[in-house]
């Protein structure tokens, strides 16, 4: 997991400690019965994703309320060309 969110391991378990702590997520055992534990979201994790991602919909929404269709694909398109560049240029600097 840390590798897919480029985080390094501490990193990534001061972050699940910490939203664990807050009741954002919660250690489960691998249902699979291996050693290892997994993470799941707790329904207030759910409840305050749902939230954020609504909010984050809300404002986007606002922000591009008086662009055209063309521009915001136009956007889109750029967008997607940076992020694409990003991770190769991350994965680049991995290897």
């Amino acid at each position: 997991m840390s590798h897919a969110l480029c985080l390094d391991n501490s990193t990534l378990q001061r972050q699940v400690t910490a939203a664990i702590k807050d009741g954002y997520l919660e250690r489960i055992a691998d249902p699979q019965g291996n050693v290892a534990r997994k993470i799941c979201l707790t329904a207030l994790g759910a409840e305050r994703l749902s939230d954020s991602r609504a909010q984050s919909i809300a404002s986007l929404e606002q922000i591009l309320g008086d662009w055209s269709c063309a521009e915001i694909e136009q956007f889109a398109k750029y967008l997607n060309r940076f992020n694409s560049s990003i991770e190769e240029y991350s994965e680049a600097k991995r290897a």
